[in-house]
């Protein structure tokens, strides 16, 4: 339910400001073949709990896969390739290939790091200190 909510979202987002971008004047089949140009681009798909995507937002249980995304939120790895990540909230591990990454956590309830403006950045949960009182 998320996943939809943020498809629709992203896709009416992206679309306005292409609009607003170049005015009003454009045909409706115009601005209609932009939005399913988005939609296509936007669509989130759950392959066994992955979540692969091109522009779009997600949240998965396995992870969140995509080549320009601003939102991802998984219990897995969230990896964005190109661009601004935004928010990534991941349970083991989360990278920003080309880009800038604002809000980057990663971890569960033994301990969690969490990043904030990094460029070319990737923070893992094996990277968390162990807190217990026999570990090493």
């Amino acid at each position: 339910m998320v996943n939809i909510l943020l498809f629709l979202l992203t896709v009416a987002t992206y679309s306005t400001l292409w609009i607003w971008d170049n005015g009003y004047a454009v045909g409706f089949r115009k601005r209609a073949t932009v939005v399913a140009l988005f939609s296509l681009l936007c669509l989130p798909f759950n392959i066994n709990g992955y979540v692969l995507t091109v522009l779009g937002n997600a949240v998965g249980e396995n992870g969140v896969y995509s080549i320009f995304s601003l939102y991802q939120k998984t219990d897995g790895d969230a990896f964005t390739l190109l661009g601004l990540a935004g928010y990534q909230n991941a349970g083991r591990n989360a990278g920003t290939g080309i880009g800038l990454a604002i809000y980057q956590r990663v971890g569960n309830e033994r301990g969690s790091l969490t990043r904030t403006f990094g460029a070319f950045t990737a923070l893992r949960a094996a990277d968390i200190p162990s807190s217990s009182p026999g570990s090493n």
